[in-house]
């Protein structure tokens, strides 16, 4: 009998693991239909398994059997690394800069200078997060205006969205989504990721000519893809967790 069991949960995932110390683990399974193998992450301590559509959910279970050894270090890494509670007086990045973060008597985050103003309340994550979004937002809607002409596209819409496994989307019906913390990245990072994304409105793909057309446009993309794959889970566990960077 396998050390670690799986059961089903009416939690916000679909399923949860239980490791062989007794830690409840969520997990959540995303199909993808050009996924080619089943791949586990762990983001923010929480198990995420991406599958091909066709797999089915006992061969997932099977392979989570398999990895709960690495499973069990990979979520007591996160826990170790886990950054600490926002709290006034911290520094949070910003497109290249850093805002400190001070108590106001506005409801909700506000920046002034080179301060987010925030009102007290038990904890600053929720509010300083929506002002990154509406921060993002704004952003990159200017960003969008700006490059769509330029390679010859018409995107129909823009969301900023909490995605966890990817920076951006582009769909076959000209919606952008980009993911809010890019605010946090450098500001030619996440321009590079709104180019990408619309020259996905050309070429649906990764192919040659899609990544040639990148080329044209961001010369520099390699560079920014770097700084993704160097700083990307730090800036999926929050600014806290970017603090080092300063």
């Amino acid at each position: 009998m396998n050390d670690a069991r799986l059961r089903r949960t009416r939690l916000g995932t679909d399923r949860e693991l239980v490791l062989p110390d007794g830690t409840r683990v969520a997990y959540r399974i995303r199909r993808h239909a050009g996924a080619r193998r089943i791949v586990l992450r762990v983001r923010d301590r929480e198990l995420v398994v991406s599958a091909p559509a066709h797999v089915g959910t006992a061969e997932i279970r099977a392979a989570i059997e398999h990895r709960r050894e690495w499973i069990a270090r990979a979520l007591a890494d996160a826990r170790a690394l886990a950054p600490k509670p926002l709290a006034f007086g911290d520094r949070i990045p910003l497109l290249g800069d850093w805002v400190a973060l001070a108590p106001g008597t506005r409801r909700g985050a506000h920046r002034i200078g080179d301060r987010l103003v925030v009102s007290p309340g038990a904890a600053l994550g929720p509010p300083v997060d929506a002002w990154y979004r509406r921060t993002a937002r704004a952003h990159f809607r200017v960003l969008m205006e700006s490059w769509a002409p330029r390679i010859g596209v018409a995107p129909t819409s823009l969301s900023v969205r909490d995605q966890r496994s990817r920076w951006g989307s582009a769909s076959a019906t000209g919606s952008i989504s980009i993911n809010w913390r890019l605010a946090m990245a450098p500001p030619e990072v996440g321009e590079y990721v709104m180019v990408h994304e619309l020259v996905h409105l050309r070429y649906m793909d990764h192919s040659p000519i899609f990544w040639a057309c990148v080329e044209d446009h961001w010369p520099e993309h390699r560079r920014e893809r770097a700084w993704l794959r160097r700083h990307g889970p730090q800036l999926m566990s929050g600014p806290r967790a970017l603090e080092r960077m300063r």
